[in-house]
């Protein structure tokens, strides 16, 4: 994937090893307990650290259950999560537009915010910062203060709505991720986007329910 490409690509009975870095690891997507089914796409958030330049890392989470949803742009994680994001990404809020805003050059500040899933030994995934910056519908710019000058951007992540009983990762995390969805075996594998890679390397599923290639299972 492009850094800054407008879409994506789906394959369908393999995985594109040209795409991802480092190894993809498989976690257990979870039983709906109102239905006794699998019919939805969650699997466990098991920690977010923050790491500022100059400053000590911060962990802000325990284990949730999380929606892994490429049809929602932006991302709806704990308070907790939110908060000490846009401590770290030094938002600030944009009383005309409702909108959590930063600049649109944050990839540069050398802030680093990694997730994992499935426990201490899951998958790790380091957030791609520049994605979590999304355009707003009409170009602005900051007109004082230290990103002045600097095109505003808005965050690309919220306090998950009321009520909702699993948060939500949506485009705005899921680009850093290459994702393998097993509905056979109902497991999900991630590993890190290569960005910009130019190759392709298709590895095709063995078999109906054979595991997911060139994966390994979280056993925590």
């Amino acid at each position: 994937m492009m850094t800054d490409a407008p879409t994506g690509n789906l394959l369908f009975g393999g995985i594109d090893t040209a795409k991802f870095q480092g190894n993809l690891k498989r976690v257990k997507i979870e039983l709906n307990p109102d239905r006794n089914l699998f019919d939805r796409l969650v699997i466990p958030l098991t920690s977010v650290k923050f790491e500022a330049p100059g400053t000590r890392p911060k962990a802000a989470l325990d284990k949730v259950p999380v929606l892994l949803d490429s049809g929602s742009t932006k991302s709806y994680l704990s308070a907790k999560v939110v908060d000490q994001m846009k401590l770290s990404l030094n938002t600030t809020f944009d009383e005309a537009l409702k909108e959590n805003i930063l600049p649109c050059d944050i990839g540069n500040s050398g802030t680093k915010i990694t997730l994992q899933f499935g426990g201490v030994d899951g998958p790790i995934l380091p957030l791609d910062i520049g994605q979590l910056a999304l355009p707003l519908d009409k170009p602005a710019v900051f007109e004082s203060g230290p990103n002045q000058g600097k095109q505003k951007c808005r965050l690309g992540v919220e306090e998950r709505k009321a009520g909702a009983r699993v948060q939500v990762i949506g485009d705005s995390i899921l680009r850093s991720a290459y994702v393998v969805y097993d509905l056979a075996n109902n497991e999900i594998a991630i590993a890190p986007t290569k960005f910009n890679a130019t190759e392709s390397k298709i590895v095709p599923f063995a078999s109906m329910s054979a595991v997911i290639p060139s994966s390994t299972p979280v056993k925590s």
